[in-house]
């Protein structure tokens, strides 16, 4: 078997082409002043029949199946996500139903959160699929969940309601501890954040990332020699194991994160003028900027720790892009975003994530794990 081949891209491009048939069908209708509920129908079936319908696509299954057919409330995970699938199991214990009704309710909560604050509401599900959806939506379901959660929370936060926002945060908490990391942002969101400050910060983020100079390591190794035992060789292990690849200073991914930057501040205006709820996106995509460039030391934790705000490219770019109109940037920005798409959604090129679909086959449980299991050591698998 081959375990990089672009044939392995082509169903994901294949739903990604069918966004893109419903993005220019929806401004075609918006332009005339139409309504687009067929579209966000199509949209969402769309969305559940490819991701809801999968097989064992992807790396994280090999936990997930075992543990939905042996569920029981004794909270392998998170409370909250062990309750949700001990009520899905009770009610049809079956697997990929546990997986279609994930889907759907990802979906379905997708669909608040765009219908609310994204201007293209199809453009905002390419980019959730450019931009890790795909890897949320099949790999990361706890994640997925608390991240949603704290999307819809941010209404509350717009409108100063404490407790709603707190309690949908809480709750996130439950599917995975990470969200605990939402809470305090109900202070400081909102806020806008002087231009001067996120220059300034930018700079410093430039110069800490290509330079290559290393803080944190040393910080920890500081603590870690104070508190002794196995602590400093750990802290070793961990760095010499997710250093920082030289070549990655100069990806894609470095080139597009400081366009994007550099494409917010100078329509940061523009944004808050269109919608005040904007800012609370911008300063998103500001924590995932700097998380990327100053934690990029300790790669593993700054690529995790980002995905928790990577969310805020979901409502941006088809904001900016609504914000361009009548412009010739509103062309080149939206090539620029289908480019990026198609580049992007090529990646899922490797083995783990051939497809497959529930509707017309797919390859058993035992059979996935083994090809799994032969290629763990390959340097495929990444978690």
């Amino acid at each position: 078997m081959e375990i990089i081949s672009f044939k392995y891209a082509i169903p994901y491009l294949i739903f990604l082409g069918y966004l893109l048939a419903l993005m220019i069908w929806e401004i075609v209708k918006s332009s005339r002043g139409q309504g687009i509920k067929d579209i966000q129908w199509l949209t969402i079936i769309g969305f559940v029949f490819f991701f809801g319908l999968r097989g064992f696509v992807g790396t994280d299954w090999v936990n997930y199946y075992p543990y939905f057919n042996n569920i029981s409330l004794t909270f392998a995970w998170e409370q909250g996500f062990a309750i949700y699938t001990y009520l899905i199991h009770s009610i049809y214990p079956n697997y990929f139903f546990w997986v279609f009704v994930s889907s759907l309710i990802n979906a379905i909560l997708l669909h608040v959160v765009f219908k609310r604050y994204a201007k293209y509401y199809v453009l905002a599900f390419i980019v959730f699929s450019t931009f890790n959806g795909i890897i949320m939506e099949i790999n990361l379901m706890r994640n997925i969940k608390s991240i949603l959660f704290f999307l819809v929370s941010l209404r509350y936060l717009q409108e100063r309601k404490i407790l709603p926002y707190m309690l949908l945060n809480l709750l996130g908490i439950t599917f995975h501890i990470s969200s605990i990391l939402f809470l305090p942002l109900y202070f400081v969101l909102h806020r806008e954040i002087p231009k001067l400050y996120l220059w300034i910060m930018f700079a410093g983020g430039m110069i800490v990332f290509f330079l290559q100079i290393e803080y944190i390591k040393p910080i920890l190794s500081f603590f870690a020699d104070i508190i002794g035992g196995r602590l400093p060789e750990m802290v070793d292990a961990y760095f010499r194991d997710h250093r920082m690849n030289f070549f990655k200073l100069f990806s894609i991914g470095t080139i597009e994160r400081i366009f994007s930057f550099v494409v917010i501040m100078f329509m940061r205006d523009k944004l808050i003028a269109q919608d005040k709820n904007n800012i609370i996106f911008i300063n998103l995509f500001m924590i995932f900027f700097f998380i990327c460039f100053y934690m990029a030391e300790a790669n593993e934790i700054a690529t995790r720790l980002s995905m928790l705000f990577v969310a805020s490219y979901w409502i941006l770019y088809p904001n900016i892009l609504a914000a361009t109109r009548k412009t010739l940037n509103y062309q080149l920005l939206l090539l620029f975003i289908v480019t990026l798409s198609i580049m992007r959604t090529s990646m899922y090129n490797s083995f783990l994530f051939r497809y497959d679909n529930v509707l017309f086959g797919i390859e058993s449980f035992e059979k996935r794990k083994k090809l799994l299991h032969e290629h763990s050591d390959a340097g495929i698998i990444r978690r």
